[in-house]
């Protein structure tokens, strides 16, 4: 079958194995580029105990479980920033952290919440450390 001199099955195949090898290159520069270096960055860190990574949403999930006698949250979020823009460098990306805490963290929170959200509006850093310190050395006793 021809049109205006082109053979229409060939031009057909062509463009299906065209899309195949386009789709086919997606898929696996997804895969070895970007998921399985990514999983093993964060599998490699000792702080963390389980994550997952949900692709689907815009920005990039990655919700991270540590494990709870380790260090600083801070250096484990910079880590893991600073390694993960490296992999997914123009994906925007949010990192976050898995909690479950126990009744007395919460009764401390709902205790000084008030404190938190006046510092922030206020800009009183010092005082709202201060009162926070205040309220769980009572807690302590």
């Amino acid at each position: 079958m021809k049109w205006q001199g082109f053979c229409i099955p060939i031009i057909i195949l062509s463009l299906l194995v065209g899309l195949a090898l386009f789709f086919g290159g997606q898929f696996l520069y997804q895969k070895y580029k970007i998921a399985l270096p990514l999983e093993e960055m964060i599998r490699s860190n000792e702080a963390i105990q389980t994550f997952s990574i949900q692709k689907e949403s815009d920005p990039v999930q990655v919700i991270i479980k540590l494990n709870s006698n380790d260090g600083s949250i801070a250096a484990v979020y910079q880590d893991l920033y600073r390694n993960i823009s490296t992999i997914l460098e123009p994906q925007s990306f949010v990192i976050k952290f898995e909690d479950h805490p126990d009744s007395e963290l919460k009764s401390i929170w709902y205790q000084n919440q008030y404190i938190v959200h006046q510092a922030i509006m206020q800009g009183n850093y010092v005082e709202m450390a201060a009162e926070i310190k205040k309220n769980s050395s009572k807690k302590q006793c």
